[in-house]
């Protein structure tokens, strides 16, 4: 499934990734410091790198007190102490520059601040301290309102320097210009969990009942107030929270978790019943977008709550987005990556893929995660404990895609719990078949084809044609499609760079698969297939940029969708009508389901070690809770069809659905957010509601 990345997490990516750049060279490919082999007669080579990358402490000192400029200015206008932490010198060093009045706020000529270096590159929080010392303010911003906080956070694993910032007066809730606070930049890319628990402590210890040091030595699982990670003052109608858990919570000694909850609420009136809790964790492994004020949900879905005049609870699921410890593989998307830079079979990519996931299940095992508690039921357990800690009677469930997954099951393990159930492009427990790839490649083309028979500038028998030819040229032709997507190669997170993407058939057959989960690919795709077969590329990279960001952006989690899979998808999938299935496949499909065999499947599931779940995921749940369902008939993802066989299990519901729609459609739909709204409150929907869909 598809995963969608919203734009303000390429603009924090880009300002970071550039710098990230710029300090892998001078920290790799500079001189390592040496200490001692340069003398006092050799100050006139004072000021560059390759100075300080061998002169001794003392000769340094000799230096300066025979007159030798601490400010002094390189061609990048970048000062001694610049030099010294770039290089890792003792602290010593740093010492002695700031004695000689070295500026700890000078800026270099590229915008590049001391205070702002040696948070990403120190490892001694003693340096922190000598700076701040000497008048290195830890509140000063570069461009882009990025605080040196920023940098410890997100590039620095020693949570010690992060300490170090916040023991001289860091203000760990600082924004930048793109809406990312230290917490979230910590939680989404710093490969040491310990890292982004610093900043925690700051966050729900600025509601503490007691001033504590340090608030994680006492946690226990419950419901903490949070400072909002969003930044700046507290909002009217926003209040922030994290939820503790343990990983398994039958078991004492397991490692403590926390994921995020955000209540959105009119100020000025009192909720008119009881809440709405909008499920996170499409996907499965998929954010719902907590991470930055820039994607500030209380627009997002407004209409949803805001109608029925209640409150709107939205979270993020256990290591997924801002929750914590997020389960994630930077290293992944190098490995994964590197697949796309070369023409290559279906088997071999498979078989790079899964030594990519075999990386990073030994990284994840090495952290002492337990992968088996993460998936729906676990999910559900964890908002049985969150409407407890919340003392709410019952609350209405919002769901899409596998986040719907989550609300049934809520529905079947806590029914008492439920007041009403909001679901779109719903994914239902036992429906295993449908996630056989012999069956997901091919929905999207008998729906794209479906469109283009009833839309006359498609001529689908044309098309399709076409398609086939195109996609057998490109098996034998590929064709290189250079820096894919526009700034696609500063997105990552670890600042990897695809500088080149091989298109070839099979891959040009899973981009458009994929990429059929929105709408408006539908209208596009005889504009793709024209430009293909003349060499252009321009319609593709729009294409790729979203099918790239699906598999290789650093938001979603990938091991969260592999253990949700194989230990409630997998064991369902019915192998034998996959096969019968398999045979009906167009050729240009076999190129992918043929060479993706049963073995295959349970290598992939073998390699996680997730035990299957019970039996009660393979049966379809069965509810008198009053149920919405909306839903685009041109949706691949979770078919109509596959929600209509099941409505029998729904004693009471009501159906949207709309022609023009795809799976990935509902994000600012305002009419149907307001027609689940009036479902919400009055369980029914009346005329003025069922206007908003065209195909009911």
């Amino acid at each position: 499934m598809r995963v969608i990345v919203p734009l303000h997490h390429q603009v924090h990516r880009i300002a970071f990734i550039r710098l990230k750049l710029l300090f892998r060279f001078v920290l790799v490919m500079l001189p390592a410091f040496s200490s001692g082999h340069a003398t006092a007669s050799d100050c006139y080579n004072w000021g560059t790198i390759s100075f300080f990358a061998k002169v001794s402490l003392d000769d340094m000192n000799a230096c300066l007190v025979r007159g030798a400029d601490p400010n002094f200015r390189d061609d990048a206008a970048e000062t001694p102490l610049f030099h010294v932490l770039r290089l890792r010198a003792p602290a010593a060093y740093v010492r002695t520059l700031l004695a000689f009045e070295a500026d700890p706020n000078a800026r270099s000529g590229s915008g590049l601040m001391v205070m702002h270096l040696a948070a990403f590159a120190s490892q001694d929080p003693e340096i922190i301290h000598e700076l701040a010392r000497a008048g290195g303010d830890p509140n000063k911003p570069m461009d882009r309102n990025f605080f040196p906080i920023h940098f410890s956070a997100q590039l620095n694993r020693n949570p010690s320097i992060t300490k170090a910032l916040l023991m001289t007066g860091a203000n760990p809730f600082v924004v930048t210009d793109s809406g990312w606070s230290p917490l979230a930049s910590a939680i989404l890319f710093n490969r040491n969990p310990a890292v982004a628990w610093v900043l925690l402590d700051k966050h729900l210890g600025h509601y503490a009942a007691q001033n504590r040091a340090e608030l994680s030595e006492v946690w226990q699982p419950g419901l903490y107030r949070s400072r909002c990670w969003y930044g700046g003052a507290e909002k009217p109608g926003v209040e922030c929270f994290y939820m503790v858990r343990r990983e398994d919570p039958n078991r004492g000694t397991s490692r403590l978790i926390a994921f995020p909850v955000v209540r959105y609420f009119d100020p000025h009136r009192k909720s008119a019943g009881n809440p709405v809790l909008k499920l996170g964790g499409g996907g499965p492994g998929t954010p719902v977008g907590l991470e930055s004020s820039y994607f500030d949900l209380r627009w997002y879905y407004a209409s949803l709550a805001a109608a029925a005049g209640r409150d709107l609870y939205i979270m993020d699921p256990r290591g997924v987005g801002m929750a914590h410890p997020r389960l994630h593989c930077s290293d992944f998307l190098q490995d994964y990556g590197a697949i796309f830079e070369s023409a290559g079979t279906v088997p071999k990519e498979r078989r790079s893929l899964r030594e990519a996931y075999r990386a990073c299940k030994q990284h994840l095992d090495r952290m002492g995660h337990d992968l088996s508690r993460y998936n729906s039921l676990a999910v559900a357990r964890d908002m049985e404990a969150l409407r407890r800690e919340l003392n709410v009677d019952r609350w209405a469930l919002f769901g899409m895609s596998f986040a719907a997954r989550y609300a049934l099951t809520i529905a079947r393990e806590f029914p008492g719990s439920v007041e009403a159930m909001v679901l779109a492009s719903a994914s239902f427990p036992g429906r295993g078949l449908i996630d056989h790839p012999a069956v997901v490649e091919q929905i999207p083309f008998e729906k794209l084809f479906a469109y283009c028979e009833a839309n006359p500038e498609c001529g689908r028998d044309e098309l399709e044609r076409r398609f086939e030819s195109l996609v057998n040229r490109l098996e034998s032709e590929p064709i290189t499609v250079k820096n894919p997507g526009q700034g696609i190669h500063d997105r990552y997170g670890r600042g990897y760079r695809l500088d080149r993407f091989v298109l070839t058939g099979s891959r040009l057959v899973d981009i458009v698969q994929q990429g059929l989960a929105q709408s408006e690919r539908f209208g596009k795709f005889g504009v793709l297939i024209g430009e293909l077969e003349k060499g252009a590329t321009r319609e593709l990279r729009n294409w790729l940029s979203d099918y790239l960001e699906g598999l290789l952006g650093t938001t979603s989690s990938g091991p969260v969708f592999m253990t949700h899979y194989c230990s409630e998808i997998y064991p369902l999938i019915d192998f034998a009508a996959a096969e019968r299935k398999r045979e009906k496949a167009p050729a240009y499909l076999r190129l992918l389901i043929d060479q993706v065999s049963k073995e295959d499947e349970a290598a992939d599931c073998d390699l996680w070690g997730v035990p299957p779940a019970g039996p009660v995921e393979g049966v379809s749940v069965q509810t008198g809770i009053p149920t919405l369902f909306l839903q685009g008939r041109l949706d691949p993802v979770t078919p109509l069809e596959v929600m209509q066989t099941e409505l029998k299990n729904f004693a009471s519901h009501e159906v949207l659905i709309f022609n023009h729609l795809s799976h990935g459609d509902w994000r600012g739909h305002e009419c149907a957010m307001k027609a689940a709204a009036h479902f919400v409150e009055h369980r029914s929907l009346g005329p003025v509601q069922r206007q908003c869909a065209d195909g009911s």
